[in-house]
Order: C-alpha cells, then sequence, then structure tokens
C-alpha cells in the first residue's frame, strides 16, 4: 500500500513537468506543448475538448492536477474527470449566483422600493398591470438612491439623493406625469423620469389625485397638473410667495408650511360645494407649524 501511494505521488509530481513532452495527436493541442504546465486539469481548457477520447496518460495528468485519484480503467477516470469538472462547473455556477445576490442586496440598501397591492393602472410600477400580494421590489429604481416617495390614488412619484423625480401609474394620463407625449401611456408601468424638474434640485415631493408639487433644496415651491377649475399644466409652475419646509396635496387641494411655520392652503377646502380658492390662502393657528402631511 505505501508503495502504491508513493508510485502515485510520483506520478503527480512528474505530470506538470512533462507537460511539453505530450503528443499533439491525443487532441490537446499546442497549447499542452508550450512548456507551461498551467493548462492541466484546467476546466478552461477541458470545456474545448472530448474527454473520452483522451488517453490514459492524459487523463492521469488532468486528474493528477486537479487532486483526483489516478487509479482504475480508462471507464472509471474518465467518469471521475467529467463528475469533476461538473463539480467545478456547478461551484462556478453558485459563485456567480452568490454574486449577483450581493450586488442586487448591495443595490437594495441604497434606497430600494417595495410594492404591493393593486395594479389595475400600473401603479405599482412592476412593467405590468398584475396585483401583487406580497411586497416586491421595483426593478427600475434599483440603485436610484430613493430617499422620498409619494403616492394618491394610482399614481406614485419618487424622489431621489441626487433629485431625480420618477413617477408611474394612472394609465400614463394621469396629469401628474407632466403629459409627455413623447412617451407611450402602457410604458408608465413602470417608473418615468419626469425631466421636466431636471436641475430643480428636487428634495421631495407630494401626489394629489389630479395635481402634485414639489420642493428643492432651497425651498421653492412647484406645482403641476390639474387642480380643481384651473387648467392642466404640463410644465411645473413656480411658487414665490414664501419659502416652502413641508407640503402635501389632497384630492383637491395643496397645503404647505413655510420655513417661518406658517401655514398655507389652496384648491377646494372644506366640501365639494365651497368655492374654489386660486391662489395661497394663509391660515391662522395658535402655534407655529414643522411640517403638514
Amino acid at each position: 500500500m505505501k508503495l502504491k501511494e508513493e508510485a502515485e505521488k510520483q506520478y503527480r509530481d512528474n505530470a506538470s513537468r512533462q507537460a511539453a513532452k505530450v503528443s499533439n495527436a491525443e487532441g490537446d493541442g499546442d497549447r499542452l506543448n508550450n512548456g507551461e504546465d498551467s493548462t492541466w486539469g484546467k476546466i478552461s481548457f477541458l470545456n474545448g475538448i472530448e474527454i473520452a477520447q483522451l488517453s490514459n496518460d492524459h487523463l492521469k495528468r488532468h486528474l493528477a492536477a486537479r487532486n483526483e485519484p489516478i487509479e482504475g480503467s480508462k471507464k472509471k477516470l474518465i467518469e471521475r474527470l467529467t463528475n469533476s469538472i461538473e463539480d467545478e462547473r456547478q461551484w462556478e455556477v453558485r459563485i456567480a449566483k452568490e454574486k449577483e445576490h450581493c450586488r442586487i442586496r448591495d443595490l437594495e440598501q441604497v434606497g430600494s422600493v417595495y410594492v404591493a397591492g393593486k395594479n389595475d393602472q400600473g401603479q405599482l410600477g412592476l412593467g405590468d398591470f398584475d396585483d401583487r400580494h406580497e411586497f416586491t421590489v421595483v426593478p427600475a429604481l434599483r440603485g436610484k438612491q430613493v430617499c422620498q416617495l409619494s403616492a394618491y390614488g394610482s399614481v406614485s412619484i419618487a424622489t431621489t439623493l441626487t433629485s431625480e423625480v420618477y413617477a408611474w401609474g394612472g394609465n400614463g394620463v394621469n396629469p401628474i406625469l407632466l403629459g409627455d407625449t413623447s412617451v407611450k401611456s402602457e410604458s408608465f408601468a413602470s417608473p418615468q423620469q419626469m425631466t421636466k424638474l431636471d436641475g430643480e434640485e428636487t428634495v421631495a415631493t407630494s401626489a394629489g389625485s389630479t395635481h402634485a408639487c414639489s420642493i428643492s433644496k432651497a425651498g421653492d415651491l412647484f406645482i403641476w397638473g390639474k387642480l380643481g377649475n384651473e387648467d392642466t399644466r404640463l410644465i411645473p409652475k413656480y411658487i414665490d410667495q414664501f419659502t416652502a419646509a413641508s407640503t402635501a396635496c389632497g384630492a383637491r387641494h395643496i397645503a404647505v408650511v413655510t420655513d417661518k411655520g406658517e401655514l398655507y392652503t389652496w384648491g377646494g377646502i372644506g366640501s365639494i360645494d365651497q368655492s374654489f380658492q386660486a391662489t395661497p390662502m394663509l391660515i391662522t393657528l395658535p402655534a407655529l407649524i414643522k411640517f403638514v402631511s
């Protein structure tokens, strides 16, 4: 037994040193005859040859390089080398899946969005109109670093750390989506960037039923869509009456808290029969307001 083990060890030691002496006639080609021993047992080389056509000597050299037993019949050697190669392939697949999992995990740790519920108007942003009963990540927003979300009815708006604004849902026809005629309505089943807010340094948005507003880093307020009896605005309108700190939209109105703690509202306030307030109106309160939702 000891002599057998010593013989196998000697064979393994000689396998790599003899690579340059192997004949091309066995099908291994010039890659094994370049004077280097790095090709023996490498899956990158073995993937390109017919294992069953190798000689016993080549089978043993490949097995020795892969730290596999080298005793047995030709059939056993072929089976052992084939299994060894398949094991390595499966290992590479597992490693690739783990790397992809880590990549997705890292993306989802920097502001991914998860959604669930009714999706008849594409409001989940998943690229289809199928309802979801479990929370599912929105693929189009992976890695976008979403820091704030707003939603009303069938429309959602997301704001990123880099001040990009994305909107989706509403069957693509809701005025909140800025009426971008270059984008097909069904495309809004996935988030679409609202380019008409590019450069405005947006940090937050709020969506109403058919209108929306945004606040910039400096407190600039923009509104768009259709609010009550007003005409539809397809280009965001800058409101320069105050510096906004917080904003919220309802079904028919907008509320804004200023940097001074004041509260302004406009639109349809109260019951639907009441008159429409077209401009921001200061609401007198006994204390300063920090935010509105």
